[in-house]
């Protein structure tokens, strides 16, 4: 009896652990269900790029700034580029067109920062729950943030790598971390995942990151500030972006 209460003890507490995780993350996915982005919400957007590309030992380094505006209400999303900034993406297919070589650095960030980008940065909850997906809880942690006591969540997440590719992937990590405040709702997160293999004996690495700092307004999860990253290498070659998103909202908050 005695010794049967021993090994008791310690599964008890491990299941205690195991139900206060699952039932963490289970409120964490229940609140980000009820974020609906039914509320019309307008900002605007201040994103500024660095991107390197090229020999690791003299890279190409481009350096824009841009400034726009969206508005999203019952489902539509609109985005309003100012004149002077079109006038910035016509200048540069003007010398395009002369010169097939001729950088666009202002196309390139705007056409990363697409609808679907803007959209996602003022409804957050959406993604999260879609890199919650299949995700595995690793630790839950006391922390702070912004000064505040929060709880930090961190998560090992699967690859995502089309089926034909693989085979071609040696090495992966990935990881997501949330940090949730007192009331259940997500301050920040950040996902980071990185990829090596080979293809042909040549050998490749890549990997992306993003971190945001979140605001409820209303019933929608706000990314204030983002930051997003991608690199990768090869033959010889390295590219590198950072990109940089500062979002203002325009709506006052109606909880």
């Amino acid at each position: 009896m005695w010794n049967r209460k021993l090994v008791c003890v310690p599964a008890m507490a491990l299941l205690a652990v195991a139900t206060a995780h699952a039932g963490t993350v289970d409120d964490l996915r229940a609140t980000l269900a009820q974020l609906h982005a039914d509320q019309p919400i307008g900002a605007t957007l201040d994103v500024r790029s660095e991107a390197s590309s090229g020999d690791k030992d003299k890279p190409k380094v481009t350096n824009v700034q841009v400034h726009f505006s969206m508005h999203a209400e019952d489902g539509a999303l609109q985005v309003s580029y100012p004149a002077r900034l079109l006038q910035r993406v016509d200048k540069e297919s003007a010398a395009h067109a002369k010169n097939p070589d001729a950088s666009s650095p202002v196309q390139s960030l705007l056409g990363t920062m697409d609808p679907l980008m803007i959209r996602s940065l003022v409804n957050v909850a959406p993604s999260l729950l879609r890199r919650l997906e299949g995700a595995t809880l690793e630790s839950r942690s006391a922390a702070t943030y912004g000064g505040k006591p929060v709880h930090l969540l961190t998560f090992k997440v699967p690859p995502r790598v089309p089926s034909e590719n693989r085979d071609d992937i040696d090495h992966y990590d990935g990881q997501l971390r949330i940090w949730v405040g007192a009331d259940g709702v997500p301050v920040a997160m950040s996902a980071a995942r990185h990829y090596k293999g080979s293809k042909f004996f040549i050998h490749f690495s890549f990997g992306s990151s993003v971190t945001m700092s979140l605001r409820k307004v209303g019933h929608r999860l706000v990314a204030e500030k983002a930051r997003f990253q991608s690199s990768g290498s090869g033959m010889g070659n390295r590219q590198h972006t950072d990109i940089h998103v500062a979002l203002t909202v325009e709506t006052p908050d109606k909880t």
